[in-house]
């Protein structure tokens, strides 16, 4: 098999993984509305498991690129996936590593999408949790105001008072 077809192969798993990552990213965001938190601990743990295989894929695509490069007699420290198109020499080659570089863009920008939604919703249920034990426990007397701390906590333990602290 030629060194081109080894990376055109690591690429097309690196694409499967991400389109993967893609899969339980969305399976994660539906987690999240539900508020399931015990499936969200088993999914974060799947896709720690994806992300550490994309790791190793990425690992043996740049083996793979840099002894394609080797045979082409090049020695460049960084190459992009646009370098790698305007070294073949075949059509068909720069064909194919376009298409899977379209390919492995969009999934990637989607996976991106879908993280920040995700990050969004994380957010609003910490936000959620804090205003709801804010309700609980009640706001502390004196919160805002400097004085002395040895005071200040012997009066907030005193005074301060919860939802479940009011008198009828």
């Amino acid at each position: 098999m030629s060194t081109f077809q080894l990376l055109m192969n690591v690429m097309s798993d690196l694409y499967r993984a991400h389109t993967e990552m893609v899969e339980i990213a969305k399976y994660k965001k539906q987690i999240l509305i539900e508020g399931n938190i015990e499936e969200l601990s088993r999914i974060m743990n799947v896709e720690s498991q994806w992300v550490k295989h994309v790791g190793k894929l990425e690992e043996e695509r740049a083996f793979t690129v840099k002894q394609l490069l080797k045979e082409k007699g090049l020695s460049l420290q960084e190459v992009t996936m646009n370098d790698l198109v305007k070294m073949m020499t075949s059509p068909q080659e720069k064909e194919q590593l376009q298409q899977i570089r379209l390919k492995l863009t969009e999934v990637i920008q989607e996976i991106q999408e879908l993280h920040n939604l995700n990050s969004l919703l994380i957010q609003q249920s910490l936000d959620y949790i804090s205003h709801s034990i804010e309700m609980v426990m009640g706001e502390p007397k004196n919160f805002y105001t400097y004085g002395n701390p040895i005071s200040a906590k012997q009066q907030t333990v005193g005074s301060r008072r919860g939802f479940f602290d009011q008198k009828a």
